[in-house]
């Protein structure tokens, strides 16, 4: 036993809550102690087993009881009234809230460098986790968070929580667990998120990060189903959209960072879109949620062509597009006849991140044998109405609700005679950007070489509608580009199709610069 350690359980053996004296020698044989076993696992693995004491209660049951006591003076019930209100308490046998608060802080430090790594020392302290979770509840309080000189002591108790169940994945079960059941505000995760410190942000996106990472699937299934995890989650993506512009080096950035990598662990495990329709409101999409597309769209997008994209996507994917513009298209047609639907802009960024999730996956499927997203997005219905003539149809209407500008001026669409001509309702053409040229993209990859969906698309009159985005429109940069590239697609080795755009005669065409004109002035 080295000197270190027959002080630090000596100062324990005489430790009484009576007795000032023995209060600051316990502090002062932590802090000692806490030093060593940060460099020293061996220290952390002999104190561990350690279980020398005069009352032969071992270390492990007392510090228990000195977390018990600790966590029970802090959260003031054992203070008198006027303790409490004043600040003067004796704390624990003496010397003001201050003193007890950097015993506290002595305390948490001793047990996180104790448990750190070794799986005996976190199993025996895990029976504090309770008073541990107890202080974190109130010194997250709004009272307590008015005082900046609590915040380490608390950054300090999360790391202390994390230290106990990182690498012991019974332990981060069990703690999950406990977490996922509390859907109040009392969950201390909840509280952490709300909190504008940084470094208690990272401290708190750690734990989560260590408790659900490995071989705990089961933890992050969980996190999606319980209304806890919703909750939680909801507190997660509103704090990252708040630090996507923080510079690159700055702590902010580092926090997102971390929460990204929470995030990335459930969309490995092909959570992202169950996450999302969990996350349901009586709004068609939230902030939360196109905050969680955007995240999802980045990681499909950066995905390694090496790695595989989990299979449940291919199912859930087109499911959230199908319905995505299914919402979309019935809040335009609302639109035409009545002021705009306030949550068009919101549908109408929500479908565009979806089609850029499905082209992702249908481009890295193209030359594949195995089309599953392909097959879903061909299968998909709302209402009885296939996904691939909900786009047709909501670009249609989109031509109506958004006329294209043609050097600065604004063009009506030509309609068929079964369609009557609609007067556009205004709305502000910045709030829709990219959405006719992402559905262009849509239409343009499932109709490359498949004969089935260019019948389809033909079938509902898409091919003209694809030939009347072959134009220049200053609100949508290259959409031509890619509604040529997307009728190319639909004429390849189908006469049919042919046949259509043969049988059109056209009224304007290009002029030398390019720019679309009545045929009787070019």
């Amino acid at each position: 036993m080295t000197d270190s350690i027959s002080n630090v359980l000596d100062a324990f053996d005489s430790f009484s809550t009576d007795d000032v004296r023995s209060i600051q020698r316990l502090q002062s044989a932590m802090e000692s102690e806490s030093v060593v076993l940060a460099t020293s696992l061996n220290e952390r693995i002999a104190l561990g087993k350690e279980q020398r004491g005069r009352t032969n209660l071992g270390l492990w049951n007392r510090l228990e009881s000195v977390w018990q006591l600790a966590a029970s003076r802090l959260c003031g019930r054992e203070r008198t009234g006027t303790e409490s209100n004043n600040g003067t308490g004796s704390g624990s046998g003496g010397g003001g809230e201050d003193a007890n608060l950097g015993f506290l802080l002595a305390l948490a430090r001793f047990t996180r460098n104790l448990v750190a790594q070794v799986s005996h020392n976190q199993l025996q302290a895990y029976r504090c986790e309770p008073q541990i979770r107890q202080c974190v509840h109130y010194l997250t309080s709004w009272i307590m968070l008015q005082r900046q000189d609590v915040l380490p002591l608390t950054r300090m108790l999360v790391q202390t929580l994390s230290n106990m169940i990182t690498g012991n994945p019974e332990l981060c079960t069990s703690l999950w667990t406990v977490y996922m059941a509390d859907a109040e505000d009392s969950n201390i995760l909840l509280r952490l998120l709300a909190m504008d410190d940084v470094k208690t942000l990272v401290a708190c996106l750690v734990l989560m990060l260590n408790t659900t990472t490995a071989k705990n699937e089961p933890n992050r299934v969980l996190f999606v189903e319980s209304r806890a995890g919703q909750r939680v989650a909801i507190k997660l993506l509103t704090k990252m959209e708040s630090l996507f512009d923080a510079p690159g080096d700055s702590p902010g950035a580092n926090t997102y960072d971390i929460g990204y990598q929470f995030l990335r662990q459930l969309f490995d495990q092909g959570l992202g879109v169950t996450l999302y329709n969990s996350l349901e409101h009586e709004d068609p999409v939230m902030p939360h949620q196109r905050t969680l597309l955007k995240l999802l769209d980045g990681y499909l997008q950066a995905l390694s062509t090496s790695l595989s994209i989990h299979p449940a996507y291919a199912v859930s994917m087109p499911s959230l597009y199908t319905s995505l513009v299914f919402k979309t298209h019935g809040s335009i047609k609302a639109s035409l006849s009545a002021p705009p639907d306030p949550h068009l802009p919101a549908l109408s960024e929500a479908l565009v991140l979806s089609a850029q999730c499905c082209q992702a996956m249908l481009l890295r499927e193209s030359e594949s044998g195995d089309r599953p997203t392909y097959q879903a997005m061909e299968r998909e219905t709302m209402n009885g109405t296939g996904c691939i003539e909900l786009t047709i149809e909501t670009l249609r209407d989109l031509n109506t609700f958004l006329p294209r500008i043609e050097m600065g001026k604004a063009i009506p669409i030509l309609q068929s005679k079964r369609r009557p001509v609609q007067e556009p309702t205004e709305a502000d053409p910045s709030e829709f950007p990219y959405l006719k040229r992402d559905l262009i993209r849509v239409l343009g990859t499932l109709a490359y070489r498949n004969r089935a969906v260019q019948d389809r698309i033909r079938q509902c009159g898409g091919v003209q509608v694809v030939m009347g985005h072959c134009v220049i429109d200053e609100r949508n940069p290259y959409l031509r580009e890619h509604a040529v590239f997307t009728l190319r697609n639909l004429l390849e080795q189908n006469v049919e199709n042919q046949g259509v755009v043969r049988e059109m005669k056209p009224l304007r065409g290009f002029d030398a610069d390019g720019i679309l004109r009545d045929i009787a002035e070019s």
